[in-house]
């Protein structure tokens, strides 16, 4: 069976995935599947150029899976973002680009046929860059993520699951275009909503980064205020206190219980976390943790100096990792017998 013309949306997530590696199999696949491109796209059934692009893509794979080479490699993987737009505006603009008219509907019933053709064009190509760029943001804050973490062979991992990901995308383009748009689609529904837990992930990791340097430079001091407050302290949701997972809260601690609210300044309601006595604060090199019976809190290095003041003011025991904190030297006398 020769497959059918390819569709630019059955097409969109694997461009933004993996741009290099999937115009060079739709290249491929015009030399062992009989794979007709659709118009702009001619170039690809040459095989010097989808040879080229198949090793531009695993140079880049090998780039991206080492921590050391890696911000290189992203740094020449923007070129790649770019080709990845083009060649879609080529896929939709080209005369008698394959596209599903039942995508865009609706402007037949109040246009002209000729506003209504221009209308529906537009709002295709708009959509699928606006789609094809949200799926290339959540695929770069994914490998910034991934560079960022202390787990090894992590941007690997990541990079092996792109390429498989990516070459199942193209093969369901070429032999199954009729699941490929619906496919598709589902693919840039996922992107949206990993796009929001992404932003959470990617504030929490710069601000951790941030005050990891600048904090231990310029510490944040604590008092105690007129009122007998401490705080607040800014700090990120690990579980509980219900607020979405990394979500930023304040935290401070007046009468004997630590108390949180999702914004201080504005009194609005806040939550008793729990007493002194029911508290605990976990101190890592990362940042601290403050314990509650039903909550997990995330206090950045910006108050590491702070945390015997805080936990002596406060009554809350502190729990020290001598790994991670500087070691104490205790000298004892030994009774003679």
């Amino acid at each position: 069976m020769t497959p059918e013309l390819l569709s630019p949306l059955a097409v969109l997530a694997p461009l933004g995935i993996s741009p290099f590696l999937a115009l060079g199999l739709i290249g491929m696949a015009t030399r062992f599947a009989n794979l007709s491109l659709p118009p702009g796209l001619g170039i690809l059934q040459f095989a010097p150029v989808w040879m080229a692009l198949l090793a531009l893509a695993i140079l880049l794979k090998m780039g991206r899976s080492f921590k050391l080479t890696k911000p290189f490699a992203e740094t020449f993987g923007t070129t790649e973002s770019l080709v990845a737009l083009l060649a879609l505006a080529t896929m939709l603009l080209a005369p008698d680009a394959s596209v599903p008219a039942q995508v865009v509907v609706g402007f037949g019933d109040v246009l002209p046929p000729l506003t209504a053709g221009v209308a529906s064009t537009a709002l295709l190509v708009a959509t699928a860059l606006t789609g094809l760029v949200a799926i290339i943001v959540v695929r770069m804050g994914f490998d910034l993520l991934t560079w960022l973490s202390p787990i090894p062979f992590i941007d690997a991992l990541l990079q092996f699951i792109k390429l498989v990901v990516t070459a199942v995308f193209v093969a369901v383009a070429i032999f199954l275009p009729g699941l490929a748009v619906p496919l598709n689609i589902v693919a840039l529904i996922a992107a949206l909503i990993a796009g929001r837990w992404l932003y959470r992930l990617a504030r929490f990791a710069a601000r951790v980064i941030w005050d990891g340097v600048a904090g231990r430079l310029w510490p944040s001091a604590l008092e105690r205020g007129d009122d007998g407050r401490v705080g607040p302290m800014r700090a990120f949701v690990l579980s509980g206190s219900g607020l979405p997972w990394l979500g930023p809260i304040d935290v401070w601690w007046a009468g004997g219980d630590w108390l949180a609210a999702r914004t201080f300044d504005l009194g609005e309601p806040w939550k008793v976390l729990g007493s002194s006595a029911e508290c605990r604060l976990d101190r890592g090199f990362a940042g601290t943790i403050l314990r509650a019976p039903d909550a997990r809190l995330f206090l950045t290095p910006r108050f590491h100096a702070a945390l015997p003041w805080l936990a002596k003011e406060t009554g809350t025991s502190i729990n020290r990792r001598l790994w991670l904190d500087n070691p104490t030297l205790e000298i004892r006398t030994i009774p003679p017998r």
